[in-house]
């Protein structure tokens, strides 16, 4: 009888959340800077890039607008973009 052979794996720490995944960073930039929005809604729309875990109403209420009109222009602009 044989004793089994264990094969350790090191353990991978997952990779932070991403806004908009399988998206590049080209094409994010290039979406933002296109896009014709207010700086607030500018501010709001990098907020929510750079901190993907939080939700779109504490964003919006943090820069003065709605979670829906904040909701919107990020799909609009990132997630179903129309060109």
């Amino acid at each position: 009888m044989t004793a089994p052979v264990l094969t350790l794996v090191p353990k991978v720490e997952p990779a932070p959340p991403s806004a908009t995944p399988g998206r590049s960073a080209h094409f994010v930039l290039s979406q933002l800077a296109e896009a014709d929005v207010t700086d607030a809604q500018r501010k709001a729309l990098i907020e929510c890039l750079v901190h993907p875990t939080r939700e779109f109403r504490e964003t919006a209420e943090a820069n003065g607008l709605t979670r829906e009109q904040l909701q919107d222009l990020f799909f609009d602009l990132f997630i179903n973009p129309r060109h």
